[in-house]
């Protein structure tokens, strides 16, 4: 098994992380794959509210308050593989 590259996400890389999330979370009780959080299907989604405070975070220094940062797994062609 070939090992993925972990890169930190840059903020102007975070539509790109929205779409890979949304995504993944849209599996959520599909077909045969079990719910594997607690919301319905059709809500399986990242929250609008809690996308812009990610956004925030990721633009706050680390010395400050509210900083968050976000690492991905990449694929050999730069998709977001985790």
């Amino acid at each position: 098994m070939s090992q993925l590259p972990i890169d930190l996400l840059e903020p102007a890389g975070f539509d790109d992380f929205l779409r890979y999330l949304n995504d993944h979370l849209s599996d959520n009780g599909r077909g045969d794959t079990a719910y594997f959080q607690p919301l319905p299907r059709g809500d399986s989604r990242f929250p609008a509210d809690k996308a812009d405070a990610f956004q925030t975070g990721m633009r706050t220094p680390l010395d400050a308050p509210g900083w968050r940062r976000v690492w991905v797994a990449r694929a050999d062609d730069g998709r977001i593989a985790g």
